[in-house]
């Protein structure tokens, strides 16, 4: 997840409430005040882009069992939540995807593809 405003306040509910959960955490982000403010929190964070398919590669989705994108369109350059969630579905065929959009309009559900034997 790239670290914005409902990413953190979710983070500070788990800390408060959960701080167990925190070891199966890891955030994505690419300002480096944020970077070094959760490393001294403790978090798992990833240093990059996450419009960047090595960097969600090196931090691990691939392996996550829900992702959150919580940045919305209006701030992310070059890229949109439609095109992430593309690139993380691309990586991660059966983990849960939160994403943020700006409009109604914006959002479409899909199911994942059913696992198969």
């Amino acid at each position: 997840m790239d670290f914005f405003r409902a990413a953190s306040a979710l983070l500070s509910e788990i800390e408060r409430q959960n701080p167990g959960l925190l070891d199966q955490i890891g955030v994505v982000d690419f300002n480096p005040v944020v970077f070094q403010t959760l490393k001294g929190r403790g978090i798992h964070v990833t240093y990059g882009d996450i419009s960047n398919v090595d960097t969600l590669v090196h931090a691990g989705v691939g392996k996550a069992e829900i992702i959150i994108l919580s940045v919305p369109d209006s701030l992310l350059k070059g890229a949109n939540n439609e095109k992430l969630v593309r690139h993380v579905r691309s990586l991660n065929t059966a983990a849960k995807i939160i994403s943020t959009a700006d409009v109604l309009s914006d959002v479409r559900t899909s199911t994942p593809p059913e696992p198969t034997m």
